[in-house]
């Protein structure tokens, strides 16, 4: 590492990025590491070198990595700050990587729904506000509906919020260099309508509504905890009487055996609730995972990859597919250099996994499966059970073509081939998820350009108004990535293809366990192709 950085191959902020994530490691793993991933430093950002040393630390110790990362879960905590000006800060450490995704996606979900609703606010105190919301009880039990309509209230009483024009992320200039930035950039899409297909859960059957029932006067009562309903108009309270002189004659109680005997009748009277007709569980809300079918057979312990958060250890990206069994499964076919060869999406799913699985919105599991392996699996698919379906399903895929030349919008099919093949936008230094980029035309649809899977590129909001109102320059290059060349200096910057595996280290010694059937059975984990 000296060396490189006394030759000026890497620059101090790369240099202090190799001590701080190799310092707890084994020498010999640090020696292994920093020769591998020195050789790619200077083309990458030191965000980007952070994730490949987390990438190829997981790969070389498996066991560490899973005891580093549920040791210091043992440390999760929330920490709360005051600011000079009266503010305050509410912040959660050391918490699990996929609860904080889901918890993270789901108020994105319900903030870009509210944006979509007319919330005039950016999307920072609209986030703010439903995390606020969810946490103090204000939003428990309710839909979405109720929470956006919450939502658009606040911003009608909130005047002084500011709107998306004052977002920073959103305003383009021609001197927005791409390649300069330090940090990721915020998701400032157009938001998506969100469908509201979950059941009510404040809906109430109406062969179970009570004669005296008053719905208006209960959701007062549950707006208000402990202040009772008003009451109707031309009606007087039971609890809060008008002033005046009492009256000397009073109701006498009903005695308990004729009360017991009326909701006897009343309760055999009307007709008992169907057990299906009770609402069912809110469907929770996903995020992707990139993981290996090796990985899922048992095969070895390298790691998976929740995209826009960071690589992640072999069992927590086991448990996170497992989670999203009725998401959306994607298969990637590599060839031996880890490039896409073959996509799509797979129904089947590993024998009893479906069992009492809870429907997961928005959920997406990437299955990165060398054709090597492919072909050696489907020979005897029965020897990898519970995973024969999936194994038999991917075998008799067929190839599509999901070019659209005669549309200007790309159909569900060839989003999802740009998003497996880009891996994240496809502007320098960027590090968005290509599931949450947009699809531009390399060569503009209005100037001639079709909508095929080679003119196609996977772009976050911000670089997509960077390249068509910024005034960059995108070219396809001779390897299969992009150039951008800026406006103002004609600096090229070349964005080289992204693998969907890499080529990682082997483990320091097998950590085989079984968490499925079949699989190499020598002491030494196999490497599949990368």
């Amino acid at each position: 590492m000296w060396e490189s950085l006394s030759a000026g191959r890497i620059d101090l902020a790369k240099a202090r990025v190799f001590s701080d994530w190799l310092v707890n490691l084994a020498d010999e793993h640090v020696q292994t590491i920093a020769a591998r991933v020195l050789v790619e430093a200077p083309g990458l950002t030191t965000a980007e070198i952070v994730d490949r040393i987390k990438r190829e630390a997981i790969a070389i110790d498996p066991d560490w990595a899973r005891r580093k990362y549920e040791d210091q879960i043992k440390h999760r905590r929330v920490v709360k700050s005051v600011n000079p000006d009266g503010t305050a800060n509410l912040s959660g450490y050391d918490l699990p990587l996929d609860e904080a995704a889901t918890a993270k996606a789901n108020v994105d979900r319900l903030a870009k729904s509210a944006k979509s609703a007319g919330d005039p606010r950016g999307m920072d105190a609209i986030r703010a506000d439903l995390f606020l919301g969810l946490l103090e009880g204000r939003y428990q039990h309710q839909t979405d509906a109720q929470i956006i309509t919450d939502l658009l209230h606040r911003a009608t009483t909130r005047p002084d919020d500011p709107d998306d024009t004052a977002d920073n992320d959103t305003a383009v200039s021609k001197g927005d260099d791409p390649a300069e930035r330090h940090t990721p950039v915020r998701d400032t899409r157009a938001p998506r309508v969100a469908h509201e297909d979950e059941p009510d859960d404040n809906l109430v059957p109406e062969d179970q509504v009570r004669p005296d029932h008053d719905p208006d006067a209960e959701a007062q009562m549950e707006a208000r905890p402990g202040t009772p309903p008003e009451p109707p108009p031309g009606t007087t309270s039971p609890i809060h009487t008008p002033p005046g002189p009492r009256s000397r004659s009073r109701a006498r109680p009903q005695s308990r055996s004729r009360s017991r005997a009326r909701v006897r009748a009343q309760t055999k009277a009307r007709p008992q609730a169907r057990p299906e007709a009770r609402p069912q569980a809110r469907p929770r809300v996903g995020v992707e995972v990139r993981v290996r079918l090796s990985t899922l057979l048992g095969y070895d312990d390298l790691p998976g990859d929740v995209p826009g958060w960071a690589p992640v250890h072999a069992h927590l990206a086991l448990r996170m597919a497992a989670d999203q069994v009725r998401g959306e499964w994607r298969y990637a076919i590599v060839d031996d250099a880890g490039c896409l060869i073959d996509e799509g999406i797979t129904r089947a799913r590993p024998t009893g996994w479906t069992t009492d699985a809870r429907p997961c919105a928005g959920g997406i599991v990437e299955i990165a499966v060398p054709q090597d392996l492919l072909n050696e699996l489907a020979a005897d698919p029965d020897a990898a059970s519970p995973w024969a379906p999936v194994i038999t399903d991917l075998a008799h895929r067929t190839d599509d073509d999901h070019n659209d030349i005669a549309r200007r919008f790309p159909r569900a099919g060839l989003r999802r081939h740009t998003q497996i093949r880009d891996r994240r936008c496809g502007a320098p230094g960027c590090r968005a998820p290509a599931h949450a980029t947009e699809a531009d035309h390399i060569h503009a649809y209005a100037a001639g350009g079709v909508t095929s899977a080679a003119n196609l590129q996977s772009l976050c909001r911000h670089d997509h108004r960077l390249k068509d109102a910024g005034g960059w320059h995108v070219a396809r290059a001779g390897d299969g990535g992009h150039t951008w060349t800026s406006p103002n200096t004609a600096t090229r910057y070349h964005v080289p293809p992204r693998p969907i595996l890499y080529n990682l280290p082997r483990p320091r010694s097998a950590t085989r366990q079984e968490r499925g059937a079949g699989g190499p059975q020598t002491g030494e984990a196999a490497q599949p192709a990368a």
